[in-house]
């Protein structure tokens, strides 16, 4: 009997594993991708078996994912998921709408596509009680709300605290479940949202939890990003030789899942980083490495790809849609002219309250826009006048290096790289900084008339469209686009 016991035991993990779509990618070598690539196009040429195409797909799309190629992964992920669900494979069919969610996610302005594919997963596993599951939904459930966060304005951090209470019950599946990696995942995300609302202390006690547990059970990825968000946390207080110490640990992680993107994030950091500690050695490697993969990487292409994909996909469950109502139809042959009239009526009443709907509606929005312009015209205006009033007073401005320039002296500025240059009737400055932020400090006499270039309009003798001529027969360049502010 206990034989008996033990051997249904194993046969039913044999089924479960059989169900999993990670037991798929059992025979998968993350350094073989485009080997693998290769190897599954020739076996989908000649299999027949619709559920074995239906792995091919999913692992096909999975290598393609890995290798940041997101929508060729989409691609293969919608086919597998079309062959699951017309076999009744429903673990798959739903598991296969978060793969297909976390692809759309990854995606510039992915909320314009709706929630289709999450809402389905997230239902699945409410009705499954599959503390997997349910912990990968509320872990996505909490990221999702995240981002609601304005990272601009910085006044909502409400929508953060909500988050981490949306994260809390995910980690309370995650502790009854044997994925490790969701559970690293989830402390990850502790983190990332307790230093993004400046409770950083916090934010290190989870950080150095998960890093505890990946580098442990070599979760390699999540280690990966694990020191990539602790260094950025360092980063965001300013303490840039302990996010170089975090990132540099986060570059000798091996990785090959979403290597590209990954390492682009990372060196964009550390040449930030490096600049900020005037390593200019380092800056340029990191420069060099960033820009490299940044056109290798055509994120316009695979947004447009996507999108193009995904559109697709909703025509065609819309036609589906439309075929069973034409069945419906056909069933009530003897009501038609009934049901004709029922329609016309309520397309009437609808389009009745649709009209009346967008009436008060555009009148809304159009009263809020006049009231927000005026109010940002009477920001700008009061801080024209403030800006004005200070240097009328002062009658000049204070660099960083606490030099003082006299505005009435001060003919030009030239911006080169991080650095400006202020030229006035007696001598020549040489500061850190920015042309976008220096020109805020200026009265309205100062005016950009090339992307390096700010001039002192007072000092203008002349100009001939492509050069201005100040005093003294200095020529400054006129880019077309800025001619407009010395006219």
């Amino acid at each position: 009997m206990k034989a008996l016991k033990y051997i249904l035991l194993i046969f039913s993990a044999i089924i479960i594993k059989a169900q999993s779509l990670n037991g798929y990618l059992e025979n998968q070598k993350f350094e073989e991708f485009p080997k693998n690539i290769v190897t599954i196009k020739r076996n989908i040429l000649n299999e027949k078996s619709s559920l074995e195409l239906a792995k091919y797909n999913y692992v096909l799309g999975k290598n393609f994912e890995y290798l940041n190629q997101e929508d060729s992964a989409l691609y293969y992920y919608m086919k597998s998921r079309d062959l699951f669900g017309k076999l009744n494979y429903k673990n798959q069919y739903h598991d296969l709408s978060l793969e297909i969610h976390k692809v759309i996610s990854s995606q510039v302005n992915y909320d314009k596509y709706g929630y289709t594919f999450f809402n389905d997963y997230y239902n699945y596993a409410s009705k499954t009680r599959s503390n997997e599951r349910l912990a990968l939904a509320y872990n996505q459930k909490a990221i999702e709300k995240f981002y609601e966060f304005d990272f601009d304005k910085r006044k909502n951090v409400e929508v953060i605290d909500a988050a981490i209470k949306v994260l809390d019950t995910a980690y309370t599946y995650s502790k009854n479940s044997t994925d490790l990696e969701t559970k690293v995942k989830i402390l990850n995300n502790f983190g990332l949202f307790n230093y993004t609302k400046n409770d950083f202390q916090e934010a290190e006690k989870f950080f150095i939890q998960g890093i505890d547990l990946a580098a442990k059970h070599k979760i390699q990825y999540e280690l990966f990003i694990l020191y990539y968000n602790y260094g950025n946390s360092f980063f965001i207080q300013k303490k840039y030789n302990e996010a170089v110490y975090w990132f540099l640990k986060a570059e000798t992680v091996p990785i090959q899942q979403y290597e590209l993107k990954s390492k682009r994030l990372l060196y964009q950091k550390l040449k930030e980083s490096y600049d900020y500690l005037n390593d200019h050695q380092n800056r340029k490697k990191y420069d060099s490495l960033y820009t490299h993969l940044n056109k290798k990487i055509n994120d316009t292409e695979q947004n447009i790809a996507i999108h193009q994909i995904n559109t697709k996909y909703q025509v065609v469950e819309k036609d589906k849609q439309i075929s069973s109502l034409k069945k419906i139809a056909m069933n009530y042959q003897e009501n038609k002219i009934l049901y004709f009239v029922l329609i016309g009526i309520v397309f009437l009443i609808a389009m009745y309250s649709f009209v009346r709907w967008k009436r008060v509606d555009y009148r809304k929005k159009k009263v809020d826009q006049e009231k927000e312009s005026l109010q940002i015209e009477h920001t700008q205006t009061i801080q024209e006048l403030e800006k004005v009033k200070q240097l009328v007073i002062e009658d000049h401005i204070v660099l960083k290096n606490r030099t003082k320039i006299y505005l009435k002296e001060l003919l030009y500025i030239k911006a080169e790289d991080h650095y400006l240059q202020l030229y006035t009737s007696k001598k020549k400055e040489f500061v850190r900084g920015k042309i976008s932020e220096i020109i805020k400090e200026l009265p309205p006499n100062f005016t950009q008339v090339h992307r390096s270039f700010i001039v002192n309009k007072n000092s203008i003798i002349s100009n001939n469209g492509t050069s201005v001529f100040l005093e003294g027969k200095i020529e400054i360049p006129l880019s077309r686009n800025f001619k407009k502010n010395i006219e």
